[in-house]
């Protein structure tokens, strides 16, 4: 029979004190990841939620014990029906933007070999049978606690939400697999963690369009790498050439986008190796960029600089992207569209906002031209340190890579390189002016 739950107001307060207080004194007792298993049913009337949950987690519900830690079986029904609570209260559930408050539980205890969660249907009759007989022998942090929860629903088009409120020192922890049926029958599968927010488990294409476009905007901030770059390609100008920068940054927005949409489509997964071989591309030609900007004042080729450090730059991010496509709600084109449309709109929000300083600095020539050796001075000094450091990684880790090849020998010859790629540069740039001199 179906019991209804207490008030969830005090649900969050019964977890939050009891991990407070115990979190130091148990900390030993949690292991590094945990998996939360949940069904969500959606059904004309109702919401039906199936949860498995490692014992772990009721650590500070203090369920009762008996010997050398199994729990008591004979007078546990009391506490698992506080269980209930907690878990309600910190995995709530949402219709329409309004917090639904269960009119009904079930609970169920199960040794660590059960394998009553391989299915929907099996999940949902495992609630049927009686709890495990008294004695048997449950550890108190080594099987699960299962609850079957009850949602009631608007018969009308009806949108899902999901928001994982676990206490902040568990958040790092804690992983649920979630797999939702909507009334249509499509079934969507996630894996969730703190700090997602409220997920919408059956988006529409303005839901996925509006989160998309707001990762996209994200991601340039999530790497020093991403501003360096940008300031680096942009601060020769001045006030000059607006057009130009508008189509640098849009070039530089559009091999991002290229990169991240084709390993997404290819189903391409990035390994740490092939990441760090492209951040010391990335930071090889953040470093040419640098000396580019010292060697000449000519910003010439910055279009194809920015398309280039864009693909790598892109790379960076395919597998996060991978993961943040589980929240599109099976409209892929829609994600990826307003993805890039997000990823325009933050470069050129941090082009805009960098432009008034950037002519601040370009009030005379000779300033602009000060300012300009300075900054790239900096990038050069910020991309040799990347460089150094990734290379030094695939050195460990990849086979290919001479160990005899010493890290004074790369420095040495990644010197050389530099030095040779400037020197032919500013011969070039030399060569030009003194023939335009003549033609003059």
């Amino acid at each position: 029979m179906r019991k209804p739950l207490r008030s969830p107001v005090a649900i969050a307060l019964l977890l939050l004190s009891g991990l407070l207080a115990s979190a130091n004194s148990l900390s030993h007792d949690i292991p590094a990841r945990m998996e939360i298993y949940s069904f969500v049913n959606q059904e004309p009337e109702e919401l039906q939620v199936l949860m498995r949950l490692p014992l772990t987690l009721l650590l500070n519900v203090n369920l009762p014990k008996r010997g050398p830690g199994y729990l008591d079986l004979a007078i546990i029904a009391p506490d698992l029906d506080r269980a209930a609570n907690v878990v309600a209260g910190e995995l709530p559930f949402y219709a329409n933007g309004e917090r639904l408050v269960p009119t009904g539980y079930r609970t169920q205890l199960a040794l660590p070999s059960s394998d009553a969660f391989s299915s929907y249907d099996r999940a949902l009759a495992h609630f049927a049978d009686a709890l495990p007989s008294e004695d048997t022998n449950i550890f108190w942090n080594q099987g699960y606690f299962d609850i079957h929860l009850t949602y009631p629903l608007p018969a009308d088009e009806t949108a899902i939400a999901f928001e994982m409120t676990m206490v902040p020192g568990l958040a790092g922890q804690i992983h649920l697999l979630l797999e939702f049926r909507s009334r249509g029958g499509e079934v969507t599968s996630y894996v969730l963690h703190h700090g997602m927010g409220q997920i919408t488990l059956n988006p529409g294409w303005i839901d996925v369009a509006q989160v998309f476009a707001g990762l996209g905007f994200s991601y340039p901030f999530y790497s020093l790498i991403h501003l360096v770059f940008l300031l680096c390609l942009l601060i020769p100008f001045g006030a000059r050439n607006a057009l130009y920068q508008a189509l640098i940054i849009l070039g530089f927005a559009v091999g991002q986008g290229l990169a991240l949409v084709y390993c997404v489509l290819a189903s391409l997964t990035i390994s740490q190796e092939f990441q760090a071989l492209v951040e010391f591309i990335a930071s090889l030609l953040l470093a040419m960029l640098a000396i580019q900007n010292i060697v000449t004042s000519r910003p010439g080729y910055r279009l194809i600089a920015g398309l280039l450090g864009g693909l790598a730059l892109g790379l960076l991010f395919v597998n996060e992207l991978r993961s943040d496509l589980q929240l599109n709600g099976g409209l892929e084109a829609v994600s990826l569209t307003f993805f890039n449309i997000g990823l325009v709109a933050a470069l050129a929000a941090i082009a805009i906002a960098a432009n008034p300083i950037i002519r601040l600095l370009h009030r005379t020539r000779r300033s602009g031209r000060y300012a300009v050796l300075i900054v790239s001075g900096l990038v050069l000094f910020s991309a040799w340190h990347w460089l150094t450091d990734r290379y030094s990684y695939l050195q460990r880790n990849w086979a290919f890579i001479s160990w005899r090849f010493s890290f004074e020998d790369m420095l040495f010859t990644a010197f050389f390189l530099l030095l040779a790629i400037s020197t032919v540069w500013f011969a070039y740039e030399a060569a030009k002016r003194l023939r335009l001199g003549r033609s003059g």
